[in-house]
């Protein structure tokens, strides 16, 4: 969880600050592009303990969700 939150944490710092579309889109792919540090996350389900798995997940679609949030609010 540690990392998801360094995540989190990182990105909302960064989109807070003004930015142009073309930083938004940029934040955007290195978030969730095919390689993205929350994309990764999720590949990485599979490997995390049963006991641990279902909260981990959890936490990834909130942060996911918040980030994703931010993101378009920023675009409009």
């Amino acid at each position: 969880m540690s990392d998801l939150k360094n995540i989190r944490d990182q990105f909302i710092l960064k989109l807070k600050n003004d930015l142009s579309e073309g930083e938004i889109n940029s934040i955007k792919t290195e978030l969730f592009g095919k390689n993205g540090l929350i994309s990764s996350q999720f590949k990485n389900i599979g490997s995390i303990p049963e006991s641990n798995k279902k909260k981990f997940a959890a936490d990834l679609n909130q942060i996911k969700n918040e980030l994703q949030g931010l993101i378009l609010k920023k675009i409009n």
